[in-house]
């Protein structure tokens, strides 16, 4: 890779890390100001191998997590967890399940609507994978 070329890799992904921490600082805000224990809680919903809790409101922002969970998936695949339409991933994460289970990527998808999580398992073809995106709108 070129000088310039790792020079716009690195400014993009400072670019993303400013943009996620500022966006952590602005649901930290928007949970804090005006809310309520009511505005604390939220209902799980269980669809398949998806959970989605309940859309929070506040002040400033509408939040709601969405998470994708897979005790057997294919390595080295993606399994995404994708925001409703009309919202923005404000953050997220994701973890490998299982004994010797490893994640290898927990990261924004392209369009910042949704989270990604990548992982593997040493000596099997598949891995458990829990990843989750928090969506703002």
């Amino acid at each position: 890779m070129s000088t310039f070329g790792a020079f716009i890799t690195r400014g993009r992904l400072l670019s993303r890390l400013v943009s996620l921490a500022l966006g952590g600082l602005a649901l930290s805000l928007a949970l804090t100001v005006g809310s309520s224990p009511a505005h604390a809680t939220s209902t799980h919903i269980q669809r398949g191998g998806q959970l989605n809790h309940a859309p929070r409101q506040s002040a400033t922002a509408t939040l709601q997590v969405v998470s994708q969970i897979q005790s057997s998936y294919p390595n080295f695949t993606q399994l995404e967890a994708d925001c409703p339409s009309g919202y923005l991933a404000a953050g997220g994460g994701a973890e490998a399940l299982g004994g010797s289970s490893i994640l290898n990527a927990s990261i924004p998808n392209g369009s910042d609507t949704g989270w990604i999580a990548v992982g593997h398992q040493p000596s099997f073809n598949s891995v458990g994978l829990h990843v989750f995106a928090v969506c703002l709108v």
